[in-house]
């Protein structure tokens, strides 16, 4: 836990303080978010780095302007809804693979990279220090090398249990030849946890981008040894889409939790469903439930699957179908949904489009009111390293329904589903919380920390170290994590539900206005523990 003027925290410790050396150079709560960033993508390749996507959602404080920067997903123009052929199910009933997991590893699985482009963009619209001095503690990083810590290991360790929606890491890290010489040893092995790995290449990359820009990476001599790769590997993102990329800002959507305005991303992510949430929680008698206990618990799930039942009817990118977004945030539907729901409705889908895989995120706050929330990613990475460059490139066509006919089927230029959205809880017009994390498991899990402190008064370090419970498209399914109270599960499946033991792993990246004004974070157990104040 810590307190301060200023805050950055994430899940990798480098990459906090990435963010906050900026901070101290006089930089923003922007400038340390792009910072941090940039070096998570060295300390943690999989997950993102500059061939992913991201969302940033930021609050100027001098103008009282809130904004979300949307350079996510987008399929690149060859893409079309037939272009898997030999579909089958994963293990989840609502995630479907490719034959040979093609929309998993491999250039077919690549979609357009944004990260570059939507991180220079913002920063020339927001930034406060100059484009070169946040990307220096990434590109030590690269050159200096990192040690692989517990965490970061965790994404790639053979040991890892697996739910069947996503490869083994081995497929990911052996899918091209430049893949393996970078991410594997000589002997074939991955780095463990304590050994150091230097990726030179993605350096030198680093520099040519904080010397020259974004330009450099979409259209110059990067952009265009990126084309070159994906024309020869068949790839569906063209020269043109790197081109003519340019990152939306949009008005972010907007909903009310305990007196606070909600301020979180439009559709296809899950923030109008998260928004749905807290309105339908807010009318139910959760105190009466009695916090923490089983009831409690089963009035959650219900909610949860509650909101997955709608993304998985209606939720997909608006600007391809008509997405009932009025219908998602209005107060009257979730007063309907709460009776149903307390009065014993489980309103589960059975089926659906869900984001899996790893993502990352970094919050901060400044010494001048501004704030900004970041959740970037590479999914699990497509295993693709263009030649000379050094960094992987993005997975995200899986989180596409690869079947033809669906809301989330597949077409060019379409974003698909994804749940992980930056969020901010504003009083006044100034932020309370920032906050934000990884994984499929992100909005429920940030669901309960939000009811945790405002409905229940809890503190940050309790309402983030507390075992999670998470429940969503399958009807009658509970997944709890291993430290859940065994009395309570018991409980819960008297009550009807199958409990299911998961790692979550969802660190969650929160900072916290106090009533004096000083802004408090913790350093979420599930993560590496990247948390500095300045």
């Amino acid at each position: 836990m810590a307190r301060g003027d200023a805050i950055v925290v994430c899940p990798e410790p480098l990459a906090a303080e990435a963010g906050g050396r900026v901070l101290r150079a006089g930089g923003n709560a922007v400038d340390a978010v792009i910072a941090a960033a940039y070096a998570q993508g060295l300390v943690n390749p999989l997950m993102c780095g500059i061939g992913g996507t991201g969302h940033i959602l930021v609050h100027e404080s001098e103008t009282g302007e809130s904004v979300m920067a949307n350079f996510g997903s987008r399929a690149g123009s060859l893409a079309h809804e037939r272009v898997y052929p030999d579909i089958e199910p994963t293990v989840f009933a609502n995630r479907f693979r490719a034959r040979g997991w093609a929309n998993y590893v491999g250039y077919q699985s690549i979609t357009i990279p944004s990260f570059v482009r939507g991180t220079w963009d913002t920063h020339q619209r927001f930034g406060r220090l100059a484009w070169d001095a946040l990307l220096e503690p990434a590109v030590e990083a690269a050159e200096d090398g990192v040690t692989i810590d517990e965490f970061t290991f965790s994404f790639w360790d053979p040991q890892r249990v697996r739910h069947g929606d996503s490869p083994d890491p081995r497929v990911t890290l052996t899918a091209t030849e430049e893949c393996a010489r970078i991410y594997l040893k000589d002997d074939g092995s991955v780095y463990g946890i304590g050994e150091r790995l230097y990726q030179p290449d993605y350096g030198r990359t680093l520099r040519r981008i904080a010397a020259e820009g974004a330009d450099v990476f979409y259209e110059g001599d990067i952009g265009r040894a990126i084309a070159d790769d994906f024309e020869a590997n068949g790839a569906l993102v063209t020269r043109e889409d790197l081109r003519t990329y340019r990152t939306p800002f949009e008005r972010p959507v907007s909903g009310t939790f305990h007196g606070m305005e909600v301020l979180t991303e439009r559709s296809p992510s899950m923030g109008s469903l998260e928004i749905e949430a807290l309105h339908i929680l807010q009318e139910l008698d959760l105190v009466g439930a009695g916090w923490r206990s089983p009831s409690y618990y089963d009035l959650l799930a219900r909610v949860f699957q509650v909101i997955y039942r709608d993304r998985a009817r209606w939720n997909a990118d608006p600007n391809f179908v008509d997405v009932p977004i009025a219908s998602f945030h209005s107060r009257e539907r979730a007063k309907q949904l709460a009776v149903e729901i307390d009065q014993g409705a489980r309103l589960a889908a059975g089926a659906g489009a869900s984001g899996s895989g790893d993502t990352t995120h970094v919050s901060a706050v400044d010494r001048w009111g501004n704030a900004a929330s970041f959740t970037h990613s590479n999914g699990n990475s497509a295993g693709v390293v263009t030649p000379g460059l050094g960094f992987l490139h993005n997975h995200h066509m899986h989180n596409f329904d690869p079947r033809p006919g669906y809301n989330d089927s597949i077409a060019a230029g379409k974003s698909p589903l994804y749940g992980c959205s930056p969020l901010m809880l504003m009083r006044a017009g100034a932020p309370e919380i920032v906050s934000g994390s990884k994984s499929r498991y992100r909005v429920t899990a940030e669901l309960q920390v939000l009811v945790d402190l405002f409905t229940f008064g809890a503190s940050l370090h309790d309402a983030l170290e507390h075992p999670r419970i998470h429940a969503e498209y399958a009807p009658g399914k509970l997944y709890l994590e291993p430290t859940f109270p065994q009395q309570t599960r018991s409980e819960l499946e008297r009550l009807g539900w199958e409990s299911i033991v998961v790692n979550m792993a969802v660190p969650m990246c929160t900072i916290l206005k106090h009533r004096d004004g000083s802004w408090e974070a913790v350093a979420d157990p599930r993560g590496g523990g990247g948390l500095v104040t300045c």
